[in-house]
């Protein structure tokens, strides 16, 4: 029998992949990095890693803050906890912004100041109104303020506070002293009102938003004015003696409110869509208020802005961006073209958090509406490295907070709080020990998974094994698929359990032609996976 005349050649090769990047949702994904993600880390960089378990630190909790090693928190019911300590009852449901200032927390926009030392409870403003007189005191002015009532549970020295005396606006005046009935007010002259008259006292703060602590001032917004507390006093923004130790405001004339303000190091920093302001200076009368049209933090995202490394990262209309003195950089093209809705964002010192839903424009229907803001994604943004990690869909993030709250180590921990009301840590190496920082002993194990983008050979190919280096560990679960030209993932590879070793391992692969594939890795529990060699050779006839 004559056989057909052909010659076959055959070219053994391997490819490597040493090193694995972050997530790239867009078609210049290479084969080190992942088109799809779900749960991975940068914890082992450049190895393929998932995040560590979540564990669980609170639930029925509706917003919260770290402040080093102390958890403040408002429930679902509206009671406000330091730690498992009620300090108050009834504070309501609603977003707050929480500042430190010394040992001063301050809460807004309840207008309250929580003493870290005392563990006493107050509101900003105050008022009084009844009948009182004024006499002179040893300087011939007509300034001490006589009352049945002792002023000083309201007030204090130092404070400026606004007089009306008989129905008359008469302004702001600093008091000098108060005690035993007595109010001494700094240059103050009331001789006409000598006699026993109605007086009316207020010590007042502006309705804030954005508000920050910066060199040992309250810094905040209203409409489009800047606002700074007087130093060190964050009951009083309305003290104007000419010294350095005033209040300051100033009004920004441009299109729209302002969106978020931060501390920028020893500089405030304020953002609107499009313009980003820096507050130069360092006392009120220097002041200065520099604008840079900029793409700036977006609407209903002042929660996403967050200093790491020297920089402020945030989100913007278009995408996340990272600002350090100069023009803003874009750093969300890996994750495709955005329309950010809301955000929330948080640090760990290395990685910057990122919460945020996609809006997709104003549709018919207001379920679609809301749908398009609750279509929520989270994502870690490793800044040494420069690379993107997607954790799963479903998850919702409301705030991200960063403390040394169940840390028995002093290392911090970086805790999230999602629409359901629980607290959990999101931290890639939680510090303390499982009773320290778990609820019941629970922990929420997390799946984890990543689609390489396409590995191209160059002409049609057959694999002939693939062969990984990983480190497993008991309670893992790993596995590794392959798709061949666009088909579905086959499984080549399941591993149960391990002791911590880093191992390598070779998997056949069923033998078949392809112009491309991608491979897919993944499992419960930890793992390293530190590279993978792909077998394969090139196959073709030819008549002679």
């Amino acid at each position: 029998m004559k056989l057909p005349l052909y010659s076959r050649a055959k070219s053994h090769k391997i490819y490597k992949i040493g090193a694995f990047g972050g997530y790239n949702n867009t078609p210049s994904c290479s084969e080190k990095e992942f088109s799809k993600m779900k749960n991975l880390s940068s914890k082992h960089f450049p190895a393929m890693s998932p995040i560590s378990n979540w564990a669980l630190f609170d639930k029925d909790i509706y917003d919260f803050f770290l402040y080093e090693n102390t958890l403040f928190k408002i429930d679902n019911k509206g009671d406000f906890y330091k730690n498992s300590t009620l300090i108050r009852e009834g504070m309501g449901t609603e977003t707050r912004e929480f500042s430190v200032l010394g040992d001063k927390l301050i809460i807004m926009p309840d207008k309250l100041c929580y003493s870290m030392t005392t563990g006493a409870i107050c509101s900003l403003e105050a008022s009084w109104s009844g009948v009182g007189s004024f006499s002179a005191d040893s300087m011939s002015l007509t300034n001490t303020l006589t009352t049945a009532a002792d002023l000083s549970s309201l007030f204090k020295e130092g404070d400026c506070v606004r007089l009306s005396i008989n129905g008359e606006d008469r302004g702001f005046y600093c008091i000098l002293s108060i005690k035993d009935g007595k109010t001494v007010f700094e240059n103050a002259d009331f001789t006409e009102a000598s006699g026993e008259c109605s007086i009316s006292i207020e010590r007042t703060l502006p309705s804030l938003r954005n508000t920050f602590e910066c060199n040992n001032r309250l810094w905040g917004t209203c409409g489009n004015t800047v606002y700074a507390s007087a130093l060190g006093d964050p009951f009083n923004f309305y003290k104007y003696r000419g010294i350095s130790t005033d209040s300051y405001f100033k009004e920004i004339y441009s299109a729209g409110d302002f969106t978020c303000g931060i501390a920028y190091g020893e500089t405030p920093l304020f953002f609107k869509e499009s313009s980003i302001y820096r507050i130069y200076g360092n006392t009120p009368d220097s002041f200065v208020a520099d604008v840079k049209e900029a793409p700036g933090v977006s609407f209903d995202c002042r929660h996403s802005a967050v200093t790491l490394g020297g920089c402020v990262y945030y989100a913007a209309a278009d995408g996340i961006y990272v600002y350090s003195s100069a023009y803003p950089t874009k750093i969300s093209q890996n994750l495709g073209d955005l329309k950010i809705g809301t955000a929330m964002g948080g640090t760990d010192g290395k990685r910057y958090y990122i919460s945020f839903s996609e809006f997709h424009g104003i549709k018919d229907q207001m379920a679609e509406i809301l749908e398009a803001y609750h279509n929520y994604m989270l994502y870690a943004f490793d800044s040494e490295n420069g690379c993107w990690y997607k954790y799963d869909d479903s998850l919702r993030i409301k705030k991200i907070s960063t403390g040394l709250y169940g840390s028995i180590f002093k290392k911090p921990n970086t805790i999230a709080l999602d629409s359901e009301g629980n607290l959990f840590g999101i931290s890639d190496k939680l510090a303390g020990t499982t009773s320290d920082r778990l609820i019941d002993d629970a922990v929420i194990m997390t799946s984890s998974m990543g689609i390489s983008g396409i590995i191209d050979f160059g002409c049609v190919s057959r694999i002939s094994s693939i062969k990984l280096l990983l480190r497993s560990y008991e309670n893992t679960e790993f596995y590794g698929e392959i798709s061949f030209d666009g088909g579905g993932f086959i499984p080549f590879c399941k591993i149960h359990g391990g002791d911590g070793i880093e191992k390598s391992y070779t998997f056949r692969v069923k033998n078949k032609r392809f112009s491309y594939c991608r491979l897919k890795f993944g499992g419960v529990g930890d793992y390293e996976l530190y590279g993978a060699e792909i077998y394969y050779d090139h196959s073709y006839h030819k008549e002679k």
